[in-house]
């Protein structure tokens, strides 16, 4: 796995590895908060007697800003680094006060702000002057490089792909597929639709799933293991997404070579498209007419 094979490169660098379980729940983060001072505090001591004053923040955590000042506390002018993967927090995503305050701090504490795509540099600019920032492309997610030209199955199979939250527009993707199953319908045509990733699925949209004998639905969290058959069988990635700052799903889709069906959101079109090139097709806004009809004229 790719976080597998990360952790092999850090072990092969002869660096010293801290393992720190970073819990998701509040209450866990506040029951395991004294470990995590202790493991930091051995962390700071390390990098104060290697000479280390760079340290890089890759997420958002409820723990990063004790971190970020303990370092400003006990090395003197220590280069802070944080990964900022979106400008603001997303429909369906944890947007509680705390959570936004949380990336406020990380951001006012960091020496340096990275962002995945030119468009959150641009909205976080405005927010924060005189920060420096600076752009580091998403890097391509590897589960198997395709490198030749890719060809549609007989039976084409569009592919959504990760955590269903309300900004990712599945029931966006769910209406469009009501249209679209009238038209191929029209024209004798088969397809199939894999949907697979864990979250809450609203009634009405599982019953247009259970309606259509051709959506395949695999409501879970998909373990790395098992990412590679999934991509493997389908044929078009589609991002019907409502918000998007930048999409690991991309990430994935470039490393694939498989083309990608994407509403007009603007971190989606930098990452889709590089030197006159691009590897999806955008529907004009993000209403299920339209993005039905790139959905029937990318099979055309």
């Amino acid at each position: 796995s790719n976080s597998n094979l990360l952790r092999i490169k850090l072990e092969e660098s002869k660096r010293d590895l801290f393992s720190i379980d970073t819990p998701i729940k509040t209450i866990d983060a506040i029951l395991k908060l004294p470990k995590f001072i202790w493991k930091s505090s051995k962390i700071i001591k390390k990098s104060k007697r290697d000479g280390n004053k760079k340290f890089l923040f890759t997420m958002t955590h409820i723990w990063n800003p004790i971190f970020m000042i303990m370092l400003k506390i006990l090395i003197k002018k220590p280069q802070i680094f944080y990964i900022s993967h979106d400008a603001k927090l997303h429909p369906g995503e944890n947007t509680s006060k705390i959570q936004v305050f949380i990336m406020w701090f990380e951001i006012f504490l960091s020496n340096k702000i990275i962002t995945l795509t030119q468009n959150v540099k641009d909205i976080l600019s405005k927010k924060w002057k005189g920060k420096d920032l600076i752009v580091l492309e998403h890097p391509a997610y590897d589960f198997g490089r395709v490198d030749s030209p890719r060809t549609l199955n007989s039976i084409p199979t569009f592919l959504f792909f990760g955590r269903i939250v309300k900004y990712k527009g599945l029931d966006l993707f769910l209406k469009s597929i009501e249209i679209f199953d009238k038209v191929m319908k029209s024209k004798n045509y088969d397809y199939k639709v894999v949907i697979a990733g864990d979250g809450e699925i609203e009634k009405e949209d599982l019953d247009i799933i259970n309606n259509n004998k051709n959506i395949e639905l695999i409501n879970s969290y998909i373990d790395e293991k098992e990412i590679p058959e999934i991509w493997d069988r389908s044929d078009i990635c589609v991002l019907p997404y409502i918000e998007a700052s930048q999409s690991g799903v991309v990430a994935i889709a470039i490393n694939k070579a498989m083309p990608c069906i994407i509403t007009p959101m603007n971190g989606l079109i930098e990452q889709t498209s590089k030197n006159n090139y691009t590897m999806a097709l955008i529907s004009k806004d993000t209403t299920k007419e339209e993005f039905a009809k790139i959905m029937t004229d990318i099979l055309d």
